[in-house]
């Protein structure tokens, strides 16, 4: 009788670690892979790239993990920090050089996922 509880136990355990395992990767290749088109869709026909502003990553961004991290996780949370990648300041302007984004998911009671990625974003010198 212990052995059939034990064994079900051991069912059920690995079940769950399967699923987290799934989870995780699934958020790693949403977030991972995140398509840096999102960063430059403001291309115009000549190829100059237009003046894009830090709401309109952050729009395409969140456009983009709401599609991609709703398939696993309810739970997410996406923060940007703008900041300038040649002195590592703070960026409070309306262009930036750099993001920094992080990714929190809360999957169990107990496992949170966290990536954070960095991204070091060019205008044209037309544009």
């Amino acid at each position: 009788m212990i052995i059939v509880f034990i064994a079900a136990l051991v069912g059920i355990f690995s079940l769950q670690y399967f699923y987290l395992n799934l989870t995780i990767q699934g958020l790693n290749r949403a977030v991972v892979s995140t398509p840096i088109e999102l960063f430059y869709q403001d291309i115009d026909s000549t190829g100059v790239i237009a003046k894009w502003t830090t709401e309109d990553i952050e729009n395409h961004l969140n456009e983009y993990y709401d599609k991609a991290l709703r398939k696993y996780t309810n739970n997410y949370e996406v923060d940007y920090y703008f900041y300038d990648q040649y002195d590592g300041s703070m960026c409070v302007e309306k262009y930036c050089t750099a993001v920094e984004i992080s990714v929190d998911a809360k999957l169990t009671l107990t496992y949170k996922y966290h990536r954070v990625m960095y991204y070091e974003l060019y205008r044209s010198v037309n544009g």
